[in-house]
């Protein structure tokens, strides 16, 4: 009896204490090992989230260049992020694009097609983050007939429109690329985004495509 109420107690501190902190617990039951975080950061990195949702994930409250929408908060926090989210619902997010309720996000946010140990490898990276407490501005999402809009476009078919892979800068860097980078308007082989926002050479928000990796990053230096 005395347990009982001992685990009782100690259930009804730490829940205090998770309200307060305004992380909640979540139905997620997946593994959250130190290796699949890690591979959950690398596939964050290799998708250029943070070209939107910012360096901690809190997102941003300037606008992805060339649209009215903002880079969501999608740490944990339960007022500002996305802390309340389930596994399921973060997922559709990353997929289909889709927020809660089903709502359709804007293009500025790309549909992966993800394995679901990559995307499940994400989440348990996302939780992993210390939440952070910010309010980001409403998205005003723009009208698009683009027929790719919504897409990945990692699952087009790369022969009709794709360059062959840029393993030597000196002889394949298209014009308008400085230093093995291509600039927005450079069409290059990154994939980070789709729709109308998406730039020539795959990314957005004014990010260079690094041709030998074909990640999007910040301007270089050099550039």
């Amino acid at each position: 009896m005395k347990l009982g109420i001992i685990t009782s107690a100690v259930f009804a501190t730490f829940s205090a204490a998770c309200i307060a902190s305004g992380v909640m617990p979540t139905d997620d039951t997946s593994s959250t090992s130190a290796g699949t975080v890690a591979t959950g950061q690398a596939s964050v990195a290799n998708h250029a989230c943070a070209s939107c949702h910012a360096s901690n994930m809190g997102g941003q409250t300037t606008p992805v260049a060339g649209t009215d929408t903002y880079g969501s908060n999608i740490t944990m926090d339960t007022a500002t992020g996305i802390g309340s989210w389930t596994t399921d619902e973060i997922i559709a997010s990353i997929r289909q694009g889709k927020g809660l309720a089903g709502r359709t996000l804007c293009d500025s946010m790309p549909r992966y097609t993800l394995s679901d140990s990559e995307v499940t490898a994400e989440v348990a990276y996302l939780r992993s983050l210390p939440p952070v407490s910010q309010s980001i501005p409403a998205s005003t999402c723009s009208s698009s007939t683009d027929p790719d809009a919504g897409t990945d476009p990692g699952t087009q078919d790369p022969g009709a429109d794709a360059a062959a892979p840029m393993s030597d800068p000196d002889s394949s860097t298209p014009s308008g690329a400085c230093s093995g980078y291509a600039d927005p308007s450079t069409p290059a082989t990154c994939h980070a985004c789709s729709g109308s926002t998406c730039q020539a050479n795959g990314c957005y928000g004014g990010y260079y495509c690094n041709l030998s990796t074909t990640k999007c990053v910040a301007k270089p230096s050099s550039c």
